[in-house]
């Protein structure tokens, strides 16, 4: 499709879309929308959730669908479904392939409806999901090109939401998540731009607001540094989540195993080496805890310590020190923290023996 314009079009009913795209496993389409426009837009979401006002694609059996020169997607809005303007499921396997090279998304919105048994009012710009396994070496998902502005979302993900069991490994191709965001930037623009959450699509239908709002994730927490800058740390026989010493460990639900590694995670992210000198390393432990059985000497270079080396603060935080020894510490507290070790107290369980 080549200079098509669709503009001041309400299409009334559940489940319609100005484009269509719908193919089974035997047949397979390769589909290219170039320099097309589409303005507002409003739309009904189906039974199921699925919206996408200007565009819908349900891609199988080695399809493609490539958005390029420049199509704009302005003020598509989708009531009661997800994808304000685009609705996107892909098959995994075999792969498809849907690419944005170029295309601006702007003052989309996707809105919920309360009284669905579907989840709904996800993926403002685009919703994205699919079946099977996403293989990261074939690229089939690049959104190099897109260009998001002004877009809302009533549960989650204002310019993307995306449903996919191996979502982590897809924020992780390339470079700093360069397959996902667009002209998104790290650290400035709204973290609520492109959210997602790593499962089927089969469970995200069938999980209520609540069980999804505790387990979707801001993409950007899958290629940048941990939240609020605390590389947190876990370890214990018995664990529901997994510690590991890895390049992207430090948020809570992917923490570090060890302090020493996240110690030089903080030095690699901040300063580019292990070797690094950062001003400032937090560490932070999960609620599963963290057993601390070999020594670890620190050596300040007679810098002086401006922030406790344990704070402690929360509802239940259980801290237990058995022959713990502090020594020549040159202490000049800057901030309302003002010991070596600092507890707000707050229902905590606090334990020393033989310091």
């Amino acid at each position: 499709m080549l200079n098509c314009e669709f503009e001041d079009i309400e299409i009334q009913n559940k489940g319609g879309n100005v484009i269509r795209f719908q193919n089974d496993l035997q047949s397979k389409f390769i589909g290219t929308l170039t320099k097309c426009q589409f303005k507002n837009i409003t739309a009904n979401g189906d039974n199921n959730g699925r919206g996408g006002s200007a565009l819908y694609a349900e891609m199988k059996s080695q399809s493609s669908l490539t958005i390029s020169n420049n199509c704009q997607f302005v003020q598509c809005i989708n009531n009661d479904g997800n994808g304000g303007a685009l609705y996107i499921d892909i098959s995994f396997t075999p792969q498809s392939k849907f690419k944005i090279d170029n295309a601006l998304i702007k003052e989309c919105q996707a809105k919920a409806d309360t009284s669905s048994s579907h989840p709904t009012g996800y993926g403002g710009g685009i919703f994205l999901t699919g079946s099977g396994d996403y293989d990261i070496l074939s690229n089939g998902l690049d959104f190099h090109g897109m260009n998001i502005s002004d877009n809302s979302a009533d549960k989650g993900g204002f310019s993307l939401y995306a449903v996919m069991s191996k979502l982590k490994e897809w924020c992780r191709s390339g470079q700093l998540g360069e397959y996902v965001k667009g002209n998104y930037t790290d650290g400035e623009s709204n973290k609520n731009e492109l959210q997602g959450i790593p499962v089927s699509s089969t469970i995200f239908n069938s999980y209520s607001s609540n069980e999804i709002y505790a387990q979707q994730k801001y993409l950007e927490a899958y290629w940048g540094p941990p939240l609020n800058d605390i590389w947190h740390i876990q370890s214990g026989t018995i664990q529901l989540i997994t510690a590991e010493d890895q390049y992207y460990c430090g948020n809570s639900d992917e923490p570090c195993g060890s302090i020493e590694y996240a110690l030089k995670q903080i030095s690699i992210w901040k300063g580019g080496s292990e070797t690094s000198d950062i001003s400032e390393k937090k560490i932070g432990i999960n609620k599963e805890g963290f057993e601390l059985t070999n020594p670890i000497e620190f050596n300040s270079n007679q810098s002086k310590l401006t922030i406790p080396i344990i704070y402690i603060e929360g509802i239940n935080s259980i801290l237990e020190l058995n022959t713990v020894t502090f020594s020549e510490i040159n202490l000049s507290p800057t901030d309302e923290a003002k010991g070596i070790i600092h507890i707000n107290i707050n229902d905590q369980q606090i334990n020393m023996l033989n310091c």
